[in-house]
């Protein structure tokens, strides 16, 4: 399925901007970033808005893979924002359901650089359709 995953994603915005799903699972799912300069701010590290784009995008895989084929849409996202990230490092997002029901679904993000530092914690809520 994880194959299938990142083949789906050619030529899509995930595709785009580089993040790659490496681990899936029913209720959990990894993604990872590459951060290059297009991901930069004018300040010179990574746009917040990437955060929250690595997180919903390894959210929305690892929803697929608890919920096949069931329509669903994010309701809400919040975001804290811990630490900067520079230039050639990788950020790896580790999303983990933290509630798993029939018509709604919880999601906490939690993102890392390469000595496992916490960098940002983004929630996702979703509506199941």
């Amino acid at each position: 399925m994880l194959e299938k995953i990142n083949e789906r994603a050619a030529g899509t915005f995930q595709d785009e901007i580089g993040i790659r799903i490496i681990e899936l699972d029913q209720g959990w799912a990894v993604g990872e970033l590459l951060v290059e300069k297009r991901h930069l701010s004018q300040g010179n590290h990574l746009h917040v808005g990437m955060f929250t784009a690595l997180a919903s995008t390894t959210v929305t895989v690892g929803m697929i893979a608890s919920y096949p084929g069931q329509p669903k849409v994010v309701v809400s996202m919040s975001a804290n924002y811990i630490r900067a990230v520079d230039e050639g490092e990788t950020v790896r997002a580790e999303a983990q359901a933290r509630s798993r029901g029939k018509t709604s679904s919880v999601w906490q993000v939690d993102l890392y650089n390469k000595e496992r530092k916490l960098l940002a914690v983004v929630t996702i809520d979703f509506r199941i359709l």
